[in-house]
């Protein structure tokens, strides 16, 4: 199938709104932001003295929102499934194409590219509708729609396709995926070399058009209070720490409110706020502590019950994971999928039994391997799935 002539890109014009197909010459977009050196016929960029590199002249780049996003950088959303994800990004888009706040963030007007792989065209329509009149605008401003559900193929055959398309339209200042696991293709979430060769595709749309690229994924299962904001995505942490601004909408204790966290590689840390469900929008509210998250609601055990632990009978012990661990080690990676083939082992689980046995000295991480540093006695505590 020809991605190229699959389905019509429609921009949102200027008021009146209309809808059309395809976009003109003169709709280029003006202020390119530098493009990062992508490799081209196996080429890398030249090595360099550290006096030399001070003096190079980096043109600035374009800061789309306020403390979050600059052109050629990548943006994660993470949520709940159904917390209202795409939603959130399609207001996202929306500011920045008419430059209007997002969640209280200043916005560059900018040229913004949404490619919808999951909602039907027409219940995508009503969505861009309703968000629009709820913000009050008279028109969507630059943001163009490439629907593409039902075309939806592996990254590596999209990219280029994607790429041609952004060229030939004359380039955006932000590409929003919406849901990338429509392009994993045979790719495992949940296996780190499956997620950075994934994740490589989506950089290089970054860095082919200086554009910066957003896409959101779920929290894995569970309560998500006790957890690092990085390790609350499902599968693979590497998912997480590739993008440059890291969001994680989590369930706070008040009904229909959402905790928002962040990790900015390029920037201050832009301090946590609570967003209150407003369908079809988010809004901000700063009178409420975003620390409050949702708790889960299983009740503690009597005293009499606290030798056993909760949830599910045992499955596997300590020595079992740790026997998995041959003598030259495995990468976090290698050991996780060994987990989970050999002994069913979730991907929480294993994130809370690896620290746990990191901290009693069981395993010890060298050069991204862990290896196995002596036996647990034969008390040791079954692991259970939580």
């Amino acid at each position: 199938m020809n991605l190229l002539n699959c389905a019509p890109i429609i921009e949102f014009e200027i008021v009146p709104l209309s809808i059309i197909e395809g976009l003109t010459d003169e709709k280029v977009i003006q202020n390119q932001p530098p493009k990062n050196p992508a490799p081209a016929s196996g080429e890398l960029p030249d090595i360099v003295s550290g006096d030399h590199f001070l003096e190079i002249n980096y043109p600035p780049r374009r800061e789309l929102i306020e403390g979050l996003l600059h052109q050629g950088t990548k943006l994660l959303l993470a949520g709940a499934s159904k917390a209202g994800k795409t939603w959130l990004l399609l207001a996202m888009a929306i500011a920045v194409a008419t430059g209007e706040h997002w969640l209280g963030l200043a916005t560059r007007q900018s040229r913004v590219l949404f490619i919808n792989l999951e909602i039907l065209p027409d219940f995508f329509q009503h969505r861009c509708w309703m968000v629009k009149e709820k913000m009050g605008l008279n028109s969507l401003g630059s943001l163009t729609v490439w629907n593409l559900r039902g075309y939806e193929a592996d990254i590596a055959v999209m990219v280029d396709h994607i790429l041609a398309r952004i060229q030939k339209d004359g380039g955006y200042d932000m590409v929003v995926i919406d849901p990338v696991y429509k392009c994993y293709g045979g790719r495992d979430e949940n296996n780190a070399g499956d997620m950075a060769n994934f994740l490589s595709h989506l950089e290089r749309i970054a860095a082919n058009t200086g554009a910066a690229v957003v896409f959101s994924t779920h929290h894995s299962k569970g309560n998500q209070a006790g957890r690092n904001v990085l390790d609350r995505t499902s599968g693979s942490g590497v998912f997480a720490r590739d993008a440059d601004t890291y969001l994680s909408v989590t369930e706070h204790e008040k009904d229909q409110h959402f905790s928002v966290e962040s990790v900015v590689r390029n920037g201050p840390p832009v301090p946590a706020f609570v967003l209150r469900k407003a369908f079809p929008l988010f809004v901000r509210d700063d009178t409420i502590d975003p620390s409050k998250l949702k708790r889960s609601n299983r009740r503690a055990a009597p005293a009499s019950q606290t030798s056993a632990p909760l949830g599910r009978k045992p499955k596997f012990t300590d020595e079992e994971l740790l026997n998995l661990l041959p003598a030259a080690g495995l990468t976090y990676g290698e050991w996780e999928k060994a987990a989970k083939d050999a002994l069913a082992c979730s991907e929480t689980t294993f994130k809370e039994k690896r620290r746990a046995l990191i901290g009693n000295k069981a395993v010890a991480l060298e050069k991204y391997r862990y290896t196995r540093l002596a036996g647990l006695d034969s008390g040791a505590t079954p692991m259970t799935e939580t």
